[in-house]
């Protein structure tokens, strides 16, 4: 089997059209059916992009060779994260509060960790693809966009090219829990920018080498109180 044809079987494997999967690429549909028909090749970052979609490893979509079950693919600063999945091996979305951030960078390869924590299933077919994490705000640096106690679901970025600058990132570097921060362009090429929306809170750099993984702001989940009327 082809690398065109394991992509097709994964990508109708989760009822994905091809038009989906080259919008998630930012390819074409034409793109899409030249590389699975072996008339185009991929390129590195697209070849990442599909490792973390699909949540097989590298050797496994290049050469059809499975890794041992245990082993999860690299993440967009080489790191481990596990793609969880329910009963029927369809993925879900973990959510992490902020005890769970607390020690997530030690427990993440872990998969007892991720049996520990709730989960939650999202009607929209993009959430069903593996690459999606809750996370529970707290503190105050985004005060009037992001409150504690929200949640916001996040998708994985596979690789730091990716990003846009403005948006809201949770940024997980070495040695330091996961921060919910917008990247802005940092002092130099090696940097990004963290910048806070509270304005008492002052932006700060962090290398680019330092970054383990990172997840764009995708949705807000925010508990309101409710009182039915009688």
């Amino acid at each position: 089997m082809s690398i065109g044809q394991r992509i097709r079987r994964l990508r109708e494997s989760r009822s994905m059209t091809q038009q989906q999967l080259a919008d998630h690429l930012g390819l074409t549909r034409a793109s899409i059916s030249s590389i699975e028909l072996g008339k185009s090749d991929l390129t590195v970052p697209h070849l990442i992009s599909l490792v973390m979609l699909f949540g097989v490893s590298a050797d496994a979509l290049l050469f059809g060779t499975e890794p041992p079950p245990s082993a999860p693919p690299a993440s967009s600063g080489g790191g481990l994260l596990p793609v969880v999945v329910d009963r029927a091996n369809q993925p879900v979305i973990k959510l992490l509060n902020q005890a769970a951030q607390a020690g997530y960078l030690q427990e993440r390869a872990d998969p007892q960790f991720w049996e520990q924590q709730p989960e939650i299933a999202l009607p929209d077919p993009k959430y069903r693809q593996g690459q999606y994490i809750g996370l529970q705000v707290w503190g105050e640096s985004m005060q009037n966009t992001l409150n504690g106690g929200d949640w916001i679901i996040c998708q994985l970025v596979p690789h730091l090219d990716y990003v846009q600058y403005g948006e809201i990132y949770v940024v997980v570097c070495h040695n330091r829990a996961p921060v919910v921060k917008r990247i802005e362009i940092g002092p130099d090429a090696d940097h990004f920018l963290l910048v806070s929306d509270n304005s008492q809170h002052p932006p700060y750099p962090v290398a680019k080498a330092d970054i383990v993984e990172l997840w764009r702001y995708d949705t807000l989940i925010r508990p309101q109180p409710f009182t039915l009327k009688k």
